[in-house]
């Protein structure tokens, strides 16, 4: 997966997302060997997230994507080395629940090579809300693509249903399903893939 993979990948998102009315507000860019979002702020918020935190985001424009329905957000933000191979990945989505001003709902991949500690911080790994300590080991790093649809399937599956399954959760376009996985970057850590329960990127299918 290259950089330019990366940006035609959010051109598709947005593109089949927006026809659908699920993604609005696109803020994405891309700054040299960066895709972001516009003005951009370096830096993770502390647990606990709350939906305070969640508001200050949506004020300041720090998302790639909002969501429609409730105007949570997305946020995508990939990192790539002069070789034009990926270095770093943040993926993230935060829940906006505007009759609460408890914690929000969160869930956040990361690829951070440079803090790999096998086990115990792999490449990549999964944090939710509620367990900000956990990492559940992930097996690739999910394009735009693969990451929205993800986020619609796990937290919207009434409306990734009415667009993209029947009622009993087979998929109705196969050919879909493979345009979402392509393009997709595998990792090889086949010591944490044998031996933990993980998380896996589906690749790119003919």
């Amino acid at each position: 997966m290259k950089i330019s993979d990366v940006v035609g990948s959010l051109v598709a998102v947005w593109t089949e997302w927006q026809q659908a009315n699920f993604l609005i507000n696109p803020r994405y860019v891309r700054q040299g060997n960066i895709i972001t979002w516009q003005g951009h702020s370096a830096g993770m918020t502390e647990e606990p997230i709350t939906q305070s935190h969640v508001l200050d985001f949506i004020d300041r424009g720090q998302y790639t994507f909002q969501i429609n329905i409730d105007e949570s957000i997305v946020q995508l933000h990939y990192v790539f080395n002069r070789n034009d191979e990926i270095s770093a990945a943040n993926l993230a989505y935060y829940a906006l629940d505007v009759n609460s001003e408890g914690q929000a709902g969160w869930i956040r991949i990361d690829f951070d090579p440079s803090s790999y500690r096998g086990a115990l911080h792999p490449k990549c790994h999964m944090h939710i809300s509620l367990f900000p300590n956990m990492r559940f080991v992930v097996d690739g790093v999910p394009s735009p693509k693969q990451f929205v649809d993800f986020i619609a399937l796990a937290c919207y599956p009434d409306v990734y249903e009415s667009l993209h399954t029947d009622e009993n959760g087979n998929f109705r376009d196969r050919n879909r399903m493979k345009s979402v996985n392509a393009p997709s970057l595998h990792l090889d850590e086949p010591e944490l893939y044998k031996y933990l329960t993980h998380i896996r990127i589906p690749l790119e299918t003919a």
